[in-house]
């Protein structure tokens, strides 16, 4: 036993000295001066560049170490890439069983500088290694040559590529502040300044094909660019795994921010899985839709006079992405010119063609509104259905969002629920199919001095209707191929009525009115025109029967002839409706 201990502990103290004689051999042949001459010459040659660094260092035990890299433009006067401090560690046990391990590799201080000059050249495309080309190459032209699993240039099918001799596995990879600034002289492309740090490992013992990837880590990043006077930041985080990649970015432009986060499941697959999330205490959606026409214009404008790449088929669809995806939605106040949404919240699911939202929901206007909605055959053509309602809207506030200079003429408190459908994008194929159906009402009703309101107070000599107060308005609409069938009741102190017909979608009218007034205001109206009397009911409450043509912009009103008294002559009734078509006319313009 004594033996064998003495045995273990000779081949121990043999395994050290050869290690340190090792390392002194490394350290004083591969001197600094010796490194730089063996391998500056052949980098320059690759590069075409000046290359230095200011020092290196081989170690058996703590491996290699490189500082002050740096790679010079072609003028040979500013840097184009600079590296702080490079570190390569090994383990030297694993290369029996014929695996390279890689214990770490770190990079701190990289910084690289990318520009495009006004010719729209960039600074990268001068390094000598992207032009090693053959004679017989450079006589085809630029033409690329087809990459196969056999290498490039290869016409034929090869047999598959054989294993790496060595299995190599990178334990530990470090970068720390990485740094990528890029410039554009033409001012076509954003300016930019990215820095991050990177940790993860990598396991490449099956390959480097995509499939093959093992490996995890995590991106830190900050993002400044400047594109024609805009200056967004974006700052986040990335962490990948063999099966999936999480995502949490921090957007920001002016005062409008975003966070976008989630994650992409089975990128690697046929149907890779995204979640995409967007959360923001307030965007101002008129500004951004601004900003994407700007910058659609400025792309429209820099491509204007480039000639086609060539000619495609309009007639043909683009495919849908082969994906799924989801998410939610979450802003916390939505704004659009005079709009304003809070809490507006949805969440979404696309899979086999299909769009799906669902608790689609927020608060406008005092009031809430919820809906769901589903698209077929997204993006294609479309095939859609949904729901929404909403309670509790205030009237006023919705007519000051949609016309804020206009007085204040109607006020309640609006809800309902309506189903809709259609097949379709353009207007002329939602005019055919697009379907609602529904029903709505409005509780505690001031209309204040409308203008169809004031006209027939004026033509009726009841001042009273000027401001009118009504306790509740119900109806139900159907919409069927471009006409909106309207039936609406409404009930007050001092009048009643009823509206049953349509409206078109192209504002034609066909809507006929029944007016009932309450008995002291039908006592007035009968003293001052006899002819209504027969229109009296019961409760002493006289009926005026109108009926609305035209269209929304330029509305006829008449009387309406199918509903007036028996005994009203001809001659009585033509003597009426022009009186009262003058008074509803008058100082409009229409007479």
């Amino acid at each position: 036993m004594k033996r064998l201990f003495k045995l273990l502990l000779a081949a121990v103290v043999l395994l050290l000295v050869v290690v340190v004689v090792g390392s002194l051999v490394l350290k004083f042949y591969f001197s600094n001066e010796r490194l730089r001459s063996l391998l500056l010459p052949p980098v320059r040659e690759a590069l075409g560049r000046q290359v230095d660094f200011g020092s290196c260092s081989i170690d058996l035990i703590r491996g290699i170490e490189l500082s002050g890299l740096v790679v010079k433009e072609a003028d040979g006067k500013t840097n184009f890439l600079t590296v702080e401090k490079l570190g390569l560690g090994y383990s030297l046990m694993p290369l029996l069983q014929k695996r390279l391990e890689i214990s770490k590799l770190s990079i701190s201080g990289l910084t690289v500088k990318v520009y495009r000059n006004r010719q729209g050249a960039f600074n990268y495309q001068s390094l000598k290694f992207l032009h090693s080309r053959t004679p017989a190459e450079n006589r085809q032209g630029a033409t690329l040559p087809a990459v196969s699993s056999a290498g490039i240039g290869s016409s034929t099918p090869a047999p598959a590529a054989s294993g790496l001799p060595l299995d190599i596995i990178l334990k530990h990879c470090r970068l720390a502040d990485v740094r990528l600034i890029f410039k554009d002289a033409l001012k076509e492309l954003p300016d930019f300044d990215l820095t991050a740090d990177f940790n993860g490992r990598f396991d490449f013992s099956k390959g480097f094909a995509p499939k093959d990837f093992n490996g995890s880590g995590q991106l830190d990043f900050v993002l400044n660019a400047l594109y024609r006077g805009l200056a967004p930041r974006a700052q986040g985080k990335i962490k990948l795994d063999p099966r999936q990649v999480e995502y949490r970015v921090e957007a920001r432009l002016k005062d409008q921010q975003c966070t976008l986060s989630g994650s992409l499941s089975d990128y690697l697959s046929k149907l890779p899985s995204l979640v995409l999330n967007l959360d923001s205490p307030r965007l101002d959606l008129a500004y951004l839709a601004g900003l994407a026409e700007q910058l659609g214009g400025a792309e429209k404008d820099r491509t204007a006079g480039r000639p086609a790449a060539g000619k495609s088929d309009s007639r043909k669809s683009s495919s849908p992405p082969a994906m799924v995806a989801g998410g939610q939605v979450r802003i916390g106040e939505a704004v659009y010119e005079n709009w304003q949404v809070n809490n507006f919240a949805l969440h979404y699911d696309y899979r086999n063609q299909k769009l799906k939202i669902s608790g689609l929901e927020g608060e406008i206007a005092g009031g809430h509104f919820s809906g769901n909605s589903e698209f077929d055959s997204f993006p294609a053509e479309l095939d859609f259905s949904g729901n929404f309602s909403f309670a509790d809207l205030g009237a006023a506030a919705l007519l000051k969002m949609a016309a804020p200079d206009s007085p204040r003429q109607l006020d309640g408190r609006l809800h309902g629920a309506f189903k809709f459908g259609g097949r379709g994008k353009t207007p002329a194929a939602l005019k055919k199919t697009l379907t609602l159906v529904g029903d709505y009402g409005l509780e505690e009703v001031e209309l204040k001095s409308t203008p169809l309101a004031r006209e027939l107070a004026v033509t009726l000599g009841l001042p009273e209707l000027n401001d009118l107060a009504i306790d509740r308005l119900d109806g139900d609409l159907k919409l069927i191929k471009g006409l909106l069938h309207l039936n609406n009741r409404w009930s007050g102190r001092l009048l009643k009525g009823r509206a049953v017909g349509t409206v078109g979608l192209d504002g034609r009218l066909d809507l006929p009115v029944s007016l009932v007034f309450n008995r002291d205001l039908s006592s007035r109206l009968v003293h001052k025109y006899a002819w209504l009397e027969g229109s009296l009911n019961e409760q002493g409450e006289a009926t005026l029967n109108l009926y609305l043509n035209g269209s929304i912009e330029q509305p006829n009103i008449r009387l309406d002839r199918g509903k007036l008294p028996q005994q009203l002559g001809k001659t009585v009734q033509k003597k009426v409706e022009q009186q009262l078509l003058k008074r509803l006319y008058k100082g409009s313009g229409k007479e």
